[in-house]
């Protein structure tokens, strides 16, 4: 998913070197190997690479674990890197494209293995539909237990800053153990005040902590860089690099 959140160029270069993969019969399930890639903020990242027979515009894909549908991403693997991709997207015959989805944080990992499902249209053709199951789910478990254990992340989530002084910064919880009370004390440095704020996460999901104030609103030095931010009563770490910048 030519998401904002992890390194997909990486994660394209890998499935570009993977072998050919046809369309499997329509309604059936063909079994492929996934790359997997484990983000503390946003889960068990899965991706396969697949191609076509016949020339196709490809009209949707989604990955199905267990009873939770997730929606899949369509990157063509042709050297164009359009940014962002056509959708629908057109697929010359024998031209891989690669299909990603997010499984978000949860530490009840799911004991079902993840099937993509693709619909798309051959030209002068009916739509079909292309299902394809992962060939490695033990990799696909071991990666998002890798992500529980990584336990509760905070990351900046944009800003508004007013001209007369106050801002609000927002601060996005991932939790993917069980539900629990964020809680963000209040911090002043220098002429600069973040007021306190509070937020209820859910279970293997996520909520943005929306801390307003008044002063410099660009401040890296709020209270998250100072573990006054918990989650039940536990302190969280600050932001990782990259994911604490309020402006």
């Amino acid at each position: 998913m030519r998401s904002v959140e992890l390194p997909v160029v990486v994660l394209l270069v890998v499935l570009a070197a993977c072998g050919s993969v046809g369309s499997a019969p329509s309604g059936a399930d063909r079994r492929i190997e996934a790359e997997l890639f484990a983000d503390p903020v946003w889960g068990t990242r899965v991706g396969i690479a697949v191609d076509f027979p016949e020339d196709r515009m490809v009209t949707g894909a989604r990955m199905m674990v267990g009873e939770r549908v997730l929606r899949a991403s369509l990157y063509p693997l042709d050297g164009t890197d359009p940014e962002p991709p056509p959708d629908p997207l057109p697929i010359d015959a024998g031209v891989r494209v690669s299909v990603e989805a997010n499984l978000p944080p949860d530490c009840n990992v799911p004991s079902a293995t993840p099937v993509f499902v693709v619909t798309s249209k051959p030209t002068g053709g009916k739509s079909r539909i292309d299902r394809y199951m992962i060939s490695n789910p033990g990799d696909f478990r071991n990666q998002a237990r890798k992500v529980c254990r990584a336990g509760p992340q905070l990351s900046i989530n944009g800003s508004t800053i007013w001209p007369d002084g106050h801002f609000r910064i927002g601060l996005l919880v991932t939790n993917p153990g069980g539900s629990g009370q964020v809680v963000s004390r209040e911090w002043t440095s220098g002429h600069t005040r973040w007021r306190s704020a509070q937020a209820r996460v859910p279970a293997g999901g996520s909520a943005t902590l929306e801390i307003t104030g008044t002063g410099q609103g660009c401040s890296h030095d709020g209270p998250w860089a100072h573990r006054l931010i918990t989650l039940d009563g536990v302190e969280l770490d600050p932001p990782a690099e990259g994911s604490a910048d309020p402006c």
